[in-house]
């Protein structure tokens, strides 16, 4: 069976090089006169709606402090498992839903990803290098949906009839022919649990069996999943061995109200200075005290529901012919909290809100026909 070679159909590459672009460009700054924004465009003084909405549709280029403790946690990983390959660790990070740990990793694993890339080459032999992979958990997997999400992101011709075992050593005896170093594994909450612990043999045996370095990404409490349920209560072999093996990190780190609340104005002043928009409407937003403690009190201070609220009322701005985006924060604000108040007609907690504050803006940012709405609707991300 042949796997991702260069003339293979399916190749995770080309999606892996526009995210990895899409992320350096955000990274220079063209200090455009009148502008904050940090997004390259050909023209970076341009006043073109157009342009100032491909800013907005860029992947946000921030540094937290999230983002800075999994560089430092994913580099120690990868370095004690090659130093001591039969005792591999893992990591889990859990936390709230939108809190930014998908994104906080992603930027650590894509500087680890184009940095390999570009030491050892885009090819190894006739294989595609890939460094690290990424996979998705859906509802209910179990170990081999597991091996197989990960054979068919490795470009691997997924094999249905092998078992779980089988998929596995077909894994350990490939990936280190693509060069893949680490796999970061989301949403593994969704892991299934199974009352004769196979699911949790599965993955001790990916963890045990692989040569990479596995990084676990769930909802609190990780504890409570199938990766990790009863190691407190002293059950199972496998899930003692899940457990000695991994470092189990907070996505708040264990921070204080205030330290996160400071931590979140500088992530919220960095994604604002992103968007396209006049510096002295920034300026004025980012000085407005009590419109940003509005914006902390209905995101809950969380990345995403932060991101998407201020990314939706720069869109708003942009395609207006007048206001501000203060004013259009401000909208915002007001539509989500009437949207959290009527959600099933209770207030809405910060583990039950709406992932993305910015579907309560669209009536306010309502297209001017149909076929704008189609138009708007092909260019979301």
């Amino acid at each position: 069976m042949e796997l991702n070679q260069t003339g293979s159909l399916w190749s995770d590459r080309e999606n892996w090089d526009r995210v990895a672009a899409a992320i350096d460009a955000r990274a220079r700054h063209h200090g455009a006169e009148g502008h904050a924004g940090t997004c390259v465009l050909d023209d970076p003084n341009t006043t073109s709606t157009s342009a100032a909405l491909a800013c907005t549709r860029a992947t946000p280029s921030v540094t937290t402090v999230l983002g800075l403790r999994m560089r430092r946690r994913i580099d120690d990983l990868v370095t004690e498992n090659a130093v001591n390959p039969l005792e591999r660790r893992t990591l889990i990070l859990e936390g709230q839903a939108t809190y930014g740990k998908t994104t906080a990793t992603m930027f650590e694993v894509l500087r680890r990803q184009r940095r390999a890339i570009a030491e050892k080459g885009s090819l190894l032999g006739p294989y595609i290098h890939m460094p690290w992979l990424y996979v998705e958990i859906g509802a209910g997997y179990g170990y081999k949906d597991i091996a197989e999400a990960i054979e068919i992101h490795a470009g691997l011709v997924p094999r249905s009839r092998d078992t779980a075992q089988a998929k596995v050593a077909h894994l350990r005896s490939m990936l280190p022919k693509l060069g893949v170093e680490g796999i970061v594994i989301d949403d593994a909450h969704n892991l299934r649990s199974s009352p004769e612990g196979k699911t949790v043999d599965g993955l001790k045996n990916l963890l045990t069996g692989l040569p990479v370095t596995l990084v676990f990404i769930g909802l609190n409490p990780m504890s409570k999943s199938a990766l990790l349920n009863g190691a407190a209560r002293g059950m199972g072999s496998s899930v003692q061995q899940i457990a000695r093996r991994a470092d189990l990190v907070r996505a708040d780190l264990g921070a204080s109200e205030a330290d996160q609340h400071k931590a979140w104005q500088q992530v919220t002043a960095s994604l604002v200075g992103q968007f396209h928009l006049p510096d002295d409407d920034v300026q004025a937003t980012l000085t407005d005290t009590g419109l940003l403690g509005d914006v902390y009190d209905v995101t809950q201070g969380l990345f995403g529901g932060t991101y998407t609220l201020l990314k939706a009322a720069a869109v708003s701005t942009i395609r207006s012919s007048g206001g501000t985006y203060a004013d259009a924060i401000r909208k915002g604000v007001a539509t989500t909290r009437t949207a959290q108040r009527t959600a099933n007609g209770a207030p809405v907690h910060r583990a039950n809100m709406p992932k993305n504050p910015a579907d309560a803006m669209r009536a306010q940012d309502a297209p001017r026909s149909s076929k704008t709405t189609q138009r708007r609707k092909s260019s979301a991300p």
